[in-house]
């Protein structure tokens, strides 16, 4: 599964160049950042349209590098932890831009992570043990606990693609993350998942050619493997938005939103799930496998994401001008 429009040769050569692992005679990471055994805050920048504060932080084994954008003013902030998909991710790759995006304009911080292995963070990258992940999350969420300007009732999660997996195995964990945002993650296990990227071509980045009812038949007849998060959406006892695109061909879109629409109706779970028609994996409108150029259109998938927040966190009701966003997909 992907996250930002990242080619996958671009991520499997990283992932392979920046495989590392932790110094303990020099009591260094691997990437030369100083370990740390506690919650570390470095000196604010104060900006001026926001202010960043870089953490430094323990996860189990590794300590991890992070961000935290802040709006101004005094707080405390609702703020959402951002969780990669399965590429190599770092803070640095990102198309961040606080200032303009989505969260800045809403009164939302923002907490984004470097990947084990990446940046500022240790461990090898990119391992896809999800519990490993989960805990990654968790420690972020620690982190954001410990900030003074964070409102810690309102910490939340996004995950995209593989994050589809590891959010709700960290929110059924907690009852600290208040609410989560998922875009095309899947709700089936990994063999599923796995089975639906063969059959489609994504694996191969180039369309198979079988169709939609035939995709499903063989899908029908899939026996689960893997990590299936089943169990934890059942746990997940706070707020969730789901969102999808109908040309998706890394994740079963339709299965997972039948197992989530399941889930829903018996366990009455406060969850909005969204399809956007025409839009793939990356939510690149009309795109195939693989395809999400930088300059290409994208599905709106930001005002159902205001609008779902606006409602959760009780914000004030804005004008309609998000076009200059932070890209979540």
């Amino acid at each position: 599964m992907k996250f930002y429009p990242l080619a996958k040769i671009f991520n499997l050569c990283l992932s392979i160049i920046l495989l590392i692992a932790c110094d303990d005679q020099q009591g260094l990471l691997t990437n030369d950042v100083k370990e740390v055994h506690e919650i570390t805050f470095k000196p604010m920048r104060e900006l001026a349209t926001h202010n960043e504060v870089d953490i430094l932080y323990p996860s189990s084994d590794v300590t991890l590098g992070a961000t935290l954008y802040l709006p101004k003013g005094a707080g405390p902030f609702p703020v959402i932890l951002f969780h990669f998909g399965s590429g190599a991710w770092q803070r640095d790759s990102t198309e961040i831009r606080y200032e303009t995006n989505l969260y800045h304009k809403m009164g939302i911080a923002l907490l984004s992570y470097d990947r084990r292995g990446l940046g500022e963070s240790g461990g090898i990258c990119c391992d896809g043990d999800i519990p490993l992940l989960a805990s990654d999350v968790l420690a972020g969420v620690d982190a954001l606990l410990a900030h003074p300007l964070i409102d810690n009732s309102k910490i939340g999660v996004l995950g995209f693609s593989q994050g589809g997996w590891v959010v709700p195995y960290a929110a059924a964990r907690t009852t600290d993350i208040a609410f989560t945002l998922i875009g095309s993650g899947s709700a089936v296990s990994m063999d599923e998942e796995a089975l639906y990227s063969n059959i489609t071509g994504d694996e191969e980045c180039k369309l198979s050619g079988l169709s939609v009812a035939e995709i499903d038949d063989i899908m029908a007849q899939a026996v689960p493997g893997g990590y299936d998060p089943y169990d934890d959406l059942v746990m997940m006892s706070k707020p969730a938005y789901w969102y999808y695109g109908e040309l998706d061909t890394s994740n079963p879109y339709r299965q997972s939103i039948t197992v989530l629409e399941d889930i829903q109706q018996n366990y009455q779970k406060d969850w909005q799930i969204d399809l956007h028609p025409n839009a793939n994996h990356e939510f690149y409108i009309g795109g195939g496998p693989c395809q999400a150029p930088s300059d290409g259109e994208y599905a709106d998938t930001f005002t159902p994401v205001k609008q779902w927040l606006t409602k959760i966190l009780e914000l004030p009701q804005q004008e309609p001008d998000i076009l200059n966003v932070i890209k979540t997909h």
